[in-house]
């Protein structure tokens, strides 16, 4: 396996994730969870927007 400059691997082991399923769920947590999930991809997708914005707009002014 490959290392890049400061020893860690270039490509991450497989990860196996078991499910554990219960008979009462912390409902609220599991909520939580996803709105947390739902923020994370609307700041990324707005960051990529504003780049992209931005990128477009510098290469106008040439």
């Amino acid at each position: 396996m490959k290392h890049d400059k400061r020893g860690r691997p270039m490509t991450s082991n497989n990860v196996k994730v078991t499910p554990e399923f219960r008979d009462n769920p912390d409902i609220e947590k599991l909520g939580r969870a996803l709105i947390a999930v739902a923020i994370s991809i609307a700041q990324k997708k707005e960051a990529e927007e504003k780049a992209a914005k931005e990128g477009s707009q510098g290469d106008s002014m040439t």
